[in-house]
């Protein structure tokens, strides 16, 4: 009998009668990315200050590189973060919570700011500290608050853009309930290929793109999503519980041509002032 309950034992009951002990372990493996990136540019630091050197300057090739990569994966990776809070303020109703989706707005407007007015206190660190203090050895901090700068600039563009197109849509349309969301395939930069409100290969692929730009699938959207906009044209979608916003247009903007055009002049004329007359993704 002892040997039945210990085959039957699940993971949950398991990890409760691990406790302290096993939160403890699973804290290095939470550590160990940060560790190894500290190490990483580290090392790529040590290998460019052999730039001053006459023999070994060569070394610093490799260097550069691996500062320049591993700085820019740390701002993007801060930069891409899940807008906390969002699950308050549009919860799976749309309104419940704060305000609905113009505090969702609001929301997103004021974190995406705030991350950004500390990247460019910490750039502005970057740049100034080889001019006021020793050059010769600091000299790399000034590269690292370049990167900073080119890398975090590209992010902003590219979610200020969406964030704005998101707002005008919202604007316009009213949320409607859909569902179910089918996952069809995930690309890079928060690219996602969907269907929503069915399960039928007749309906019109649709890609979806994540504000943040983080990778992965948002949490519920398989439970589907609060759509606003107008299928042939595109629209914004709003994940349940979580608040995920993503810009939506026809994968294939040509195919849908026809369906447009049958379109209403109310219709045409609603996707113009939301911005889903011509293909933006």
């Amino acid at each position: 009998m002892p040997e039945e309950r210990e085959r039957t034992t699940t993971p949950e009951a398991a990890a409760r009668a691990a406790g302290p002990a096993g939160a403890g372990k699973r804290r290095p493996a939470r550590l160990r990315g940060p560790a190894l990136w500290a190490a990483g540019v580290a090392a790529s630091y040590g290998l460019l200050l052999t730039l001053r050197s006459d023999t070994f300057f060569f070394l610093a090739v490799p260097g550069v590189l691996g500062l320049v990569c591993l700085v820019g994966i740390r701002v993007v990776d801060g930069l891409t973060q899940p807008v906390g809070g969002a699950a308050a303020v549009f919860g799976p109703a749309p309104g419940e919570g704060a305000g609905g989706h113009r505090a969702l707005l609001r929301l997103y407007r004021r974190v995406l700011l705030r991350r950004y007015a500390v990247l460019a206190v910490l750039t502005a660190l970057f740049l100034a500290v080889p001019a006021v203090l020793d050059p010769r050895f600091l000299f790399p901090f000034f590269g690292v608050g370049v990167v900073c700068l080119v890398t975090g600039a590209g992010v902003l563009l590219d979610q200020a853009r969406r964030l704005r197109r998101c707002a005008r849509v919202l604007a316009v349309y009213d949320v409607a309930f859909r569902r179910p969301v089918q996952q069809l395939e995930k690309r890079p930069y928060g690219r996602r290929f969907l269907r929503i409100g069915g399960t039928g290969s007749d309906l019109p692929k649709m890609s979806a793109h994540t504000l943040t730009g983080r990778g992965g699938w948002p949490e519920g959207i398989a439970d589907g999503v609060w759509f606003a906009g107008d299928d042939p044209f595109g629209g914004v979608l709003v994940v349940p519980g979580n608040g995920e916003l993503m810009c939506m247009q026809p994968l294939d903007w040509d195919a849908l041509a026809g369906e447009r055009a049958q379109a209403d002049a109310e219709r045409r004329a609603r996707a113009e002032r939301a911005g889903l007359h011509t293909s933006t993704m």
